[in-house]
């Protein structure tokens, strides 16, 4: 735990680059994730959903949020 608190502590600039440079984007994975577990959704089921709905041919981005995609919140 040390040694990775150290890392991010001492590593902090380096990570936060992207925003300095408008060529680097924060990578969309971790942003989904992570919109998935503070609304409560799976994020199995989420990205499972979310590629049947692709495949099916719905391109309305709008619509395959997390919130919006049809799937229900897990409860607690």
């Amino acid at each position: 735990m040390r040694k990775s608190l150290s890392y991010m502590v001492g590593g902090r600039e380096k990570l936060l680059n992207y925003r300095k440079d408008g060529r680097y984007a924060m990578d969309t994975y971790h942003s989904i994730v992570s919109t998935c577990k503070q609304q409560g959704y799976s994020i199995l089921e989420y990205i499972k959903k979310f590629f049947e709905e692709i495949a099916a041919g719905n391109r309305d981005y709008g619509k395959l949020m997390p919130s919006t995609i049809g799937i229900r919140a897990n409860k607690l």
